[in-house]
């Protein structure tokens, strides 16, 4: 809290960062991760299971996808967004939102392959409400995935992670292009 309170005495804004997943191997999140595998907040797999991914993200881990089609599981994820609020955060570097598996199964009945692309959206749009509803709109984030949509929820977006050089396939040259065609 001193640390974002000292950057707004300065005139700055503080941004943390955030995902759609709850990591289900690191015991920081197990009350979280509890909490979600009891009330159903996570995508499943078509046969029932709940759908875990590894990534290297603070290090490795297992985690798991919050639904964004559960509304109940929006209203949980607005919780943990309230946590960094609260610490004087004023919003977020949203990142992922695009590993969602063809044969996950939403809460709202579709398949991975037809919520793919509009996944990233649901995650947006759910982080854009609760901001808006709690900061009005003096807040920011800005987010790596996107499809239709999204730059009704997001003002900015970023590219994944450059290379600070001029490769053509991970450098400045790759981030030209891309704001081209964004």
């Amino acid at each position: 809290k001193q640390w974002t309170a000292n950057l707004h005495a300065l005139g700055y804004k503080a941004l943390a960062y955030y995902n759609s997943y709850v990591s289900t191997n690191d015991m920081r999140a197990i009350t979280d991760r509890d909490e979600g595998r009891k009330n159903g907040y996570f995508v499943k797999l078509e046969d029932g299971s709940e759908f875990d991914t590894f990534m290297i993200s603070a290090g490795p881990q297992t985690v798991a996808t919050i639904d964004m089609t559960n509304p109940a599981a929006v209203a949980w994820y607005g919780t943990i967004l309230q946590r960094s609020i609260d610490m004087g955060y004023d919003g977020f570097m949203l990142d992922f939102g695009e590993y969602l598996p063809p044969r996950a199964k939403m809460f709202d009945g579709r398949l991975g392959w037809e919520a793919h692309n509009v996944f990233p959206v649901a995650y947006q749009k759910a982080t854009f409400d609760y901001m808006t509803k709690v900061l009005g709109n003096d807040f920011e984030f800005f987010v790596r995935a996107g499809y239709t949509g999204t730059q009704a929820v997001s003002t900015m977006h970023w590219s994944g992670d450059p290379a600070a050089s001029f490769d053509d396939s991970k450098g400045l040259p790759s981030q030209v292009r891309a704001g081209i065609s964004a």
